[in-house]
């Protein structure tokens, strides 16, 4: 990988660092949403079908929602990436007509991709509610605590567990999209110069990275980068596009810090 191409990778993280920060607050909105419309329906279901009510009250439209405003936001490292790959040949003009198509694009992918990762956050919120409700109605049976006194610690119970859980999840959830998201725009980038590129994965030097990427790393940088529809070899077996990659493993996707780097071959 150049020399340039490397400064262009610190200026893509902090970028994207930022767009992360975002990332977790709208997560953490979505899950609480999520909690609140079990709670709300709670109030008018009588305790003893408040397990029986979870599915139909937590649904998958907060954290939609979440993904449909979070996706389209990595269109600025789009354009980004486009601009340093034409050497600034890019007209200054062009960036808005870009950054509209990228977001298309990155809306296009998220629907084409991500159901399944919405349903499992959901299912999640589910199981953690149901858990909550087990551990109340268990101290109501033992302790024989009436109605005003199950539901006031059911409320109390639930924000306890988002609370503290929340955050954690909520950072889980912004970083590993935001790394799908950009590292997808920086592809759409590529792509739309026109030109033949070459690609690398990069661990940006973070500590504690996982031995596949290091090895994906050392991969690309040892063929001088893979071409457009070749695959990063992980090392472990499996082969991934970029990091982030929604098929890869999970132990290879969750978490993941590494950005997808390009250089044109002129």
């Amino acid at each position: 990988m150049k020399k340039q191409t490397k400064l262009f990778e610190k200026q893509f993280i902090r970028a994207r660092n930022a767009i992360e920060r975002k990332g977790i607050s709208m997560a953490k909105a979505a899950l609480t949403a999520q909690y609140n419309a079990f709670l709300e329906r709670a109030k008018t279901t009588d305790f003893r079908q408040w397990k029986e009510i979870v599915e139909s009250a937590v649904t998958e439209q907060p954290i939609q929602q979440f993904m449909n405003r979070y996706y389209p936001m990595s269109s600025t490292l789009a354009v980004m990436v486009r601009k340093n790959m034409l050497k600034g040949k890019a007209e200054t003009e062009e960036d808005k007509i870009y950054n509209s198509v990228f977001q298309t694009k990155l809306t296009q992918y998220l629907n084409d991709t991500k159901k399944e990762a919405i349903r499992k956050i959901t299912n999640t919120t589910q199981e953690a509610l149901r858990k909550v409700i087990n551990d109340v109605l268990d101290q109501a049976d033992t302790e024989g605590w009436g109605i005003d006194k199950i539901t006031s610690n059911l409320y109390k119970q639930a924000k306890q567990n988002l609370i503290g859980n929340g955050y954690a999840r909520a950072r889980a959830i912004a970083q590993t999209e935001v790394i799908s998201a950009s590292n997808k725009a920086s592809e759409f980038a590529a792509q739309s110069t026109g030109y033949e590129y070459l690609k690398f994965w990069s661990t940006s030097g973070l500590p504690g990275i996982r031995e596949s990427h290091l090895f994906a790393e050392r991969y690309s940088n040892q063929k001088d980068g893979l071409k457009q529809n070749e695959l990063f070899d992980m090392g472990d077996g499996t082969f991934m596009k970029f990091p982030g990659d929604p098929e890869g493993t999970p132990e290879n996707v969750i978490n993941c810090r590494c950005v997808l780097m390009h250089e044109i071959v002129w």
